[in-house]
């Protein structure tokens, strides 16, 4: 188990979660997160309202490659749909860049392509890129619209 912070419980029995941890995990005022037990341990995991991401990018992203569309999609720390030829991106280095620094990575990652952020309940959740299509920014848009329409919700 790694090292942590070691913080006092207040009168309230609440606790100060450190601000590196809260900006590693983009965690903002009146985000949710669900606290449980877990062997003989608390467990404090944001997103509660994003629990079917994984899910619903990969139904979305497979409706966009049968219209023969090559997308990459991201979660937090990983690739979870790729049927483009880019390979090698350091996603977690990558999620909390703004619109404007993911574009001037854009050509050391791609050519004709198309990189944002998918944005849920004002946290980074995952990066897509649209590659080699026609329209680039309107389908890298629209797919952000479904994704975040979907799960933009408070929770």
């Amino acid at each position: 188990m790694s090292q942590g912070s070691i913080k006092k419980i207040d009168e309230l029995g609440r606790i100060v979660i450190p601000r590196d941890i809260r900006k590693s995990l983009s965690i903002k005022t009146n985000d949710s997160l669900e606290i449980s037990i877990k062997d003989n341990s608390i467990n404090i995991c944001k997103n509660v309202c994003v629990k079917n991401y994984i899910d619903l990018v990969k139904k979305y992203a497979d409706v966009f490659s049968k219209c023969s569309i090559k997308i990459l999609v991201t979660n937090r720390e990983d690739i979870i749909y790729n049927n483009t030829n880019i390979n090698n991106i350091d996603v977690k280095n990558m999620i909390n860049l703004s619109l404007y620094e993911l574009n001037s990575l854009k050509n050391s990652i791609c050519s004709n392509c198309d990189i944002r952020p998918i944005i849920i309940d004002s946290n980074p959740e995952g990066i897509v890129i649209i590659q080699e299509s026609i329209c680039n920014e309107i389908v890298g848009e629209l797919f952000n619209c479904l994704i975040t329409n979907e799960l933009d919700i408070t929770c």
